[in-house]
């Protein structure tokens, strides 16, 4: 692994090489030290030969005059100089975090909050080994009891929680992949001046658009991010972001989006990058549109109704060429009409029908939106105080997770409650506009899109448009676009959109970087595609986060790449740690990127392994099955010669499985009816005959078929029934040769001679975890069936009974809860699963 000096040394030999470049040129400034830091003119009497007075003790990067000001005040090499201060202020930073965590924990101590701490145990290692496995180990059933954050804030050490954890699931093998992934990059670390964000998200699979936001750390955005900082307010970010995360980032966000028919603008069911967040955005504005309707509707109701006068009544009072005062004159418009309030003289016409109908007693409709914006600015009436009063006692964003949230307003309500209700407007789930109707008519309280857009709007950063009745960006964004504007041409943010899912995005960003989410108790999902999974280590490695920083967010370090110092190596699993005990640092953006693609290239290769082998005992179980038969037959048909067969007795013939057997009697039925093997006819119509005569004939199979007499004899039951049914099909068996057979045996459960074993296990959706292994040997089979059925409601009837599509229905529950298989997705992307 290359080896370089500290950053601390690399800001060293910058500075004093600045130094002697200014002697060199007899430009050496004598300019001391200012005395105090209290503007931004000070700042500029730092020079290179005296910054080393500067004490960074109390001072913020905010407070450090930006890059333009240090060139303009002509100071040498401007940018290094500013470079040096803000890294100065980052490192005291640093240092003051990392020395109150060690009194944290000394207090800790001494609190005895930390019965497994080493230092109770002395020298008695074996004493110190049998508490900590007393405390996280449940012998009976052979599994970790104590999850890491608690079992280290006791005391325990990490390392020994990780060798437990590898006992509970033999786990070795991932902790060597991690680290073989880990060993192709080294890193000294060093600013990032330039980050190319299309090239990553094409290289992860991912739109370009997913990665056109601002990102912090990186100083081609520095300035887009300073004004967002600036302009929005660095605390009200990191709440925003905290807020937005518990939001978007659930389950039920995903289920949301696919039943409104949203999914398949996303390129994945679960990410974080641009084109998900400005959906989640839009979806978030268009609830607060509709909330906006239903409570202006129910305020102008309260309004009282203007007198009616009678039929025929003169209205004309007055000089008619002086135009009456304004509430004259919305009445006279309005003459008698159901109006509650002054309404500009443009909707005389239409109010006064309106008006003329209420007086003669037919049923009075709400007025348009128009009309009731016209009410509530007459009225001065704020329509941002109106939507956030009405929903004063919803929680939302953090608030719900809070040790004191009610049920209601956690996610203990229930995970199928939105699939429930969209099933009760379209019971096949696939008349998207019933659906969207039946969510739209619920309370911003009961979807995820209603929470985010109330997140929004009590942040300040969306408002409502008083003329038109929309959301549109709040003041804080509004102000970021007249902060850039002012920009000279050329400067760096000068053309910036701000648009709100980029503002969005960076504070998401900022309460990351600031380690304010708690993956666990805030159920946040895991973004478990590359692009997704190197997003959150891209924003770590920018940021300066280490695993230490992911241990207290409750992220797993084996899910995502993160840097590893020296003195947290004890944290990682024992493999690990032996092969890395420098520690773990990347150089570039791309060296992270590259142990992300390695890692799912190690899967790809794992899967594709499994893969060919299921393939090879598919088509080699069929092979023998076939060839089985084919020589028990041969003597009692005398086609042995003919078909290149080898005779044996009946009686000698491997055992075969009664579902072998039965396939092949559908085969010989199959053939003797002319349906297989299937002709290549170009639009599929002889793949639909042989589907249809096998879904019958397993229905209902014909008594004299091959299929009905072997089904009579295997209902006895037996090893004798086995040798007859055998007698039956090899009777039959010169007919059937192994195209005819594969074609056939799709329909039908894969017989045991031709399945794989094989279990699968997914993680589940937040950090808790795995699910339980689930077997799917017959994953070829239905591989094979899917391949030819393409879409839901052709494919062969036990297909989705199969344990494959069984175990990814339940793993895609755990997202799309009451939603099943054929719902969310389709046979192309179960097959994409296994395809290479």
């Amino acid at each position: 692994m290359a080896s370089r000096g500290s950053k601390a040394d690399q800001w060293e030999t910058e500075r004093r090489n600045n130094c002697e470049a200014l002697r060199a040129e007899n430009k050496l400034p004598t300019t001391p030290f200012p005395e105090r830091l209290d503007s931004p003119a000070r700042w500029l009497e730092i020079t290179w030969p005296n910054v080393t007075k500067f004490n960074p003790e109390g001072y913020s990067k905010e407070d450090v005059p930006t890059q333009k000001a240090f060139r303009d005040a002509k100071v040498y090499k401007a940018n290094k100089l500013h470079g040096y201060l803000l890294f100065k202020i980052n490192e005291a930073q640093s240092k003051k975090r990392t020395a109150e965590r060690e009194a944290e924990r000394e207090r800790k101590r001494l609190r005895n909050e930390r019965p497994l701490d080493k230092s109770l145990f002395g020298d008695d290692v074996e004493a110190w080994e049998a508490a900590m496995k007393k405390a996280a180990w449940d012998n009976d059933k052979k599994r970790v009891v104590l999850g890491l954050e608690k079992f280290v804030n006791r005391g325990g050490s990490p390392a020994f929680w990780y060798k437990l954890k590898d006992d509970e699931r033999a786990a070795k093998v991932l902790a060597a992949k991690v680290a073989e992934a880990l060993r192709r990059s080294t890193r000294v670390r060093r600013p990032t001046k330039h980050y190319d964000p299309a090239a990553a998200a094409e290289q992860t699979g991912a739109s370009p658009e997913d990665s056109k936001y601002p990102h912090l750390g990186v100083e081609e955005d520095e300035t887009v991010c300073r004004i967002i900082l600036g302009e929005g307010g660095e605390e009200a970010l990191k709440a925003l972001g905290v807020d937005w995360v518990c939001g978007a980032w659930q389950s039920e966000t995903s289920l949301e989006l696919k039943l409104r028919g949203l999914m398949e603008q996303l390129s994945r069911i679960l990410t974080i990058g641009a084109v998900t967040t400005k959906v989640h955005c839009d979806q978030a504005l268009a609830a607060l549109e509709r909330e906006l309707d239903k409570r202006l509707a129910a305020w102008y109701a309260t309004l009282p109704k203007a007198r009616v006068p009678a039929l025929g009544e003169a209205t004309n009072r007055g000089d008619a060429s002086s135009p009456p005062p304004p509430a004259c004159a919305a009445a006279s418009a309005a003459d008698g009409a159901d109006v509650r309030v002054d309404a500009a003289p443009r909707f005389a016409t239409s109010t006064a029908c309106g008006g003329a109908a209420s007086a003669l007693g037919d049923a009075a409709e709400t007025p348009s939106m128009e009309v009731r914006l016209a009410a509530a600015r007459q009225r001065g009436l704020d329509l941002v105080r109106l939507v956030l009063d009405a929903n004063e006692d919803v929680r939302t964003g953090a608030a719900r997770f809070a040790g004191d949230a009610s049920d209601a307003s956690t996610a203990a309500r229930s995970a199928d409650r939105l699939t429930s209700i969209a099933r009760r407007a379209s019971p096949d789930l696939k008349n998207k506009h019933a659906i969207c109707d039946a969510l739209d008519g619920l309370p911003l309280r009961d979807t995820q899109f209603g929470l985010l857009g109330l997140t929004l709007l009590r942040a300040g950063f969306v408002a409502f448009d008083p003329t038109t009745g929309k959301a549109v960006d709040g003041a804080p964004i509004q102000r970021m676009r007249a902060r850039v504007a002012g920009l000279p041409v050329g400067e760096k943010g000068r053309g910036a959109k701000f648009h709100r899912h980029e503002v969005v995005l960076v504070a998401v960003q900022l309460a990351f970087a600031n380690k304010l989410l708690d993956f666990k108790r805030m159920r946040l999902s895991l973004f478990q595609c590359v692009f997704g999974r190197y997003l959150l280590a891209l924003w770590a490695w920018l940021n300066g986060l280490t695993l230490t920083d992911f241990l207290e967010m409750g992220l797993d370090p084996k899910m995502v790449a993160v840097e590893v110092e020296e003195d947290e190596v004890k944290l990682l699993p024992p493999a690990v740690a032996v092969a890395f005990a420098g520690g773990v640092k990347f150089d570039t953006a791309d060296a992270l990127l590259e142990v992300h693609q390695n890692a799912n290239k190690l899967f790809a290769a794992g899967k594709n392994s499994v893969f060919e082998d299921g393939r090879a005992t598919y088509i080699d179980g069929a092979a023998g099955i076939v060839s089985t038969l084919l020589a028990a037959g041969a003597d009692a048909t005398g086609s042995a010669a003919a078909r290149g067969s080898v005779a044996m007795d009946i009686d000698d013939a491997p055992p075969l499985s009664a579902g072998a057997l039965r396939t092949f009697a559908l085969a010989a039925d199959a053939v003797a009816a002319c349906y297989a093997p299937v002709r290549d006819d170009g639009n599929g119509h002889s793949r639909k005959l042989l589907a249809s005569f096998c879904a019958g004939a397993l229905e209902s199979p014909a008594r004299d078929s091959v299929l009905g007499r072997v089904d009579a004899v295997l209902a006895d039951g037996g090893a004798s029934c086995l040798a007859a049914a055998t007698r039956i099909v090899a009777g039959a068996a010169s007919r059937v040769d192994l195209a005819a057979f594969r074609d056939v045996v799709i329909y039908v459960p894969p017989p045991p001679e031709m399945t794989f074993p094989c279990e699968i296990q997914f993680h589940t959706n937040t950090v808790d975890g795995w699910l339980d292994s689930r077997r799917i040997d017959d994953f070829f089979a239905v591989y094979s069936a899917l391949k030819v059925h393409k879409t839901w409601g052709c494919e062969p009837a036990w297909v989705l009974e199969s344990r494959t599509c069984l175990a990814f229905q339940t793993s895609g529950q755990q997202i799309l809860a009451g939603m099943d298989l054929e719902e969310f997705t389709a046979p192309s992307s179960i097959c994409a699963v296994f395809d290479y």
